[in-house]
């Protein structure tokens, strides 16, 4: 954070000593001074946990929100105003501010849930991120500077957020982009985090102007007390020159790059020094101008680009990752042994042998993985169910099979000779209760995740069938869950969900909390219509059956399109409703391909 000279109020770098305005000696005590205790409660709601960072415009807390039970970051703000009437503007501007943020909704970007005023101390209520800033890989890394890829692909993150805040009515400006305020999640996901002092930029600002942003990656027209969409541009630039080159920018005068780290190519100093101008005409004229820019340069210099590695977490781009090829299909329409009727379910234990659950003929089939017939029984009360509904099945461990039978409203377990064992649930809206569960998948820990598709929400079991939690609700936002029809379960306990009748993937931590979504209706790549099964493999690559579009689409962790295989047809590698997926630890990818009434395998081509 950065540190307000008590005589002029200008903002100065976190490690000044004298006031870079008025040359006032700058007390350091202050950062210490009033912070809050731990067990402190706020607004009768926000128990603080400790302190995550503390400066001269507030601090950062660690929080439990006792209301809704769940961890949370709490921003505290200082105010600076000592006049009644300047008091009483920073109280409209901030809850005018606060309501504007707590409605932005972005992948990249914190929820802010809540804002309050406490004794002449302004608090934002937000989620937590927890990862690593890039202020402290540059540190790390940053010998003498971070690789150009791994500082792109982070620009193009932030761009897309600043083309989202900047496009608002009115614009908001973000006003403090700097290393520090980047956060990499552990599941890979960038972050602008610290919302504290972003604003909407509106005509009363000219005759009420703040200067506040951060020494070195604020451009001129900030320390003048202005601010406009382009000011977070030349903050970027400035902090891309600064991972770049490992060295801090200077105040308003940044070198060329090249001049300071010559392993960067000509095309991306360009980009950096044209963002960098003084003149504000000078710069792009939007974010997606320079995202656009950006993107340019994979192409210009001829290879694909690749995120750092975080945490132990590998970012991996589309064009490092396979291509698929048609390997073998099997069975043909019929109630026999390796016949099928209507193949939904597939699943793939450890061992490489696939499991398929046949809602038609009422049957469990089991094969190698080179579709050799091993094994079938029979589900004597299985239920019918509704045509629109792709009922899930799952293999633990110990070989043991779980489906969901959605039409008797439960799930069923098996040991690996076909034996029933147990089942649990009933119709109805309770803990342990079900309308229509159609997906399943288990994780590392023989936990049973459930898509309970008409009560709009996910449940959880461990292997026995003894109900441990629950998350989502009807509706289309975030966090809720609109007819969740496919789940899969990655290896860091991460759960997705396919939503067919949004046309839409979601992204959810281990405790049910709401990390990304992507898709949307359409044809286009990274488009659904109708997305029914989904699986994760080894590597945290998404594979979904894009039912109606008939072809099988993969992204990586965060949601980017890889690439499809398959179209409408009868022949090897086309489809008709396909609607499950699985992979195995090979990587290689079997499909139920409903309508054909077969499964197809494809395997990895380098």
């Amino acid at each position: 954070m950065a540190v307000i000279c008590s005589s002029c109020r200008q903002e100065n770098n976190d490690n000044s000593k004298y006031c870079s305005s008025c040359g006032s000696n700058l007390d350091k005590k202050v950062h210490s001074k009033n912070t809050l205790d731990t067990g402190i409660l706020l607004d009768n709601r926000y128990e603080i946990d400790g302190l995550i960072k503390s400066g001269g415009m507030g601090a950062v807390y660690k929080a439990f929100d006792k209301r809704l039970r769940r961890v949370c970051a709490v921003k505290e703000m200082l105010s600076f105003n000592t006049k009644p009437e300047e008091q009483e503007y920073a109280v409209k501007r901030f809850e005018e501010e606060a309501f504007i943020l707590s409605s932005l909704k972005h992948d990249n970007l914190p929820v802010v849930y809540d804002y309050f005023i406490d004794y002449g101390k302004y608090y934002l209520i937000m989620d937590l991120i927890e990862g690593e800033d890039m202020e402290t890989v540059i540190k790390r890394d940053g010998n003498p500077g971070l690789p150009e890829d791994t500082v792109l692909e982070v620009a193009k993150d932030i761009l897309n957020v600043l083309i989202y805040l900047h496009s608002k009515n009115p614009p908001v400006v973000y006003r403090d982009i700097k290393p520090s305020n980047i956060m990499v999640r552990s599941d890979g996901r960038v972050m602008l985090i610290d919302f504290g002092i972003a604003r909407t930029v509106q005509a009363e600002d000219a005759d009420n102007r703040t200067v506040i942003g951060t020494i070195g990656y604020a451009p001129l027209e900030q320390y003048q007390g202005r601010v406009e969409p382009r000011s977070d541009l030349y903050a970027l630039g400035a902090t891309m020159h600064h991972l770049l080159s490992g060295k801090q920018p200077v105040p308003l005068d940044i070198p060329p790059l090249r001049s300071i780290a010559l392993h960067v190519s000509t095309h991306v100093e360009e980009i950096i020094m044209k963002a960098v101008k003084k003149n504000i005409e000078e710069r792009f004229s939007c974010a997606k101008d320079m995202l656009q820019a950006c993107s340019r340069v994979e192409t210009v210099q001829g290879h694909s680009l690749s995120k750092p590695e975080v945490n132990n977490v590998s970012y991996v781009t589309a064009k490092q990752i396979f291509k698929y090829v048609f390997s073998n299909r099997w069975g043909t329409s019929g109630t026999g042994q390796g016949q099928f009727y209507s193949p939904k379910g597939i699943t793939a234990d450890r061992e490489g042998y696939i499991y398929i659950l046949d809602t038609g003929s009422k049957s469990i089939q089991k094969f190698d993985c080179n579709g050799k017939f091993l094994k079938r029984f029979n589900l004597e009360d299985y239920a019918s169910v509704d045509l629109e509904l792709s009922p899930g099945i799952a293999v633990d461990t110990e070989g043991c099979i779980y489906i969901c039978d959605t039409g008797n409203e439960c799930i069923k377990k098996f040991d690996q000779s076909g034996d029933f064992i147990i089942k649990w649930g009933s119709f109805g809206t309770g803990d342990g209760q079900f309308s229509r569960p159609c997906g399943i998948a288990i994780d590392g820990l023989e936990h049973i995740y459930v898509a309970d598709t008409r009560n709009h929400r996910i449940q959880i079991f461990d292997r026995h069938g003894n109900f441990l939690m629950k998350f989502g609700s009807y509706g289309s936002e975030d966090k809720e869950c609109y007819y969740p029809k496919g789940i899969a379960v990655d290896e860091k306990g991460n759960i997705y969900i396919t939503h067919a009748k949004k046309h839409r993937i979601q992204k959810f931590d281990s405790h049910g909390n709401f990390i990304m979504k992507f898709g949307g209706k359409g044809s286009s790549d990274g488009q659904f219509e109708d997305p029914m099964g989904i699986s994760v493999d080894l590597s945290g690559n998404i594979y979904v059956a894009d039912t109606l579009n008939n072809r099988i689409q993969k992204f990586n962790s965060k949601g980017n399109f890889i690439i499809k295989l398959g179209s409408y047809g009868a022949g090897d590698g086309k489809f008709k409703n396909p609607s499950g997926i699985t992979s195995d630890l090979e990587g290689n990818i079997y499909v139920a391909d409903t309508g054909n009434k077969r499964i197809q395998k494809f395997v990895p081509q380098g």
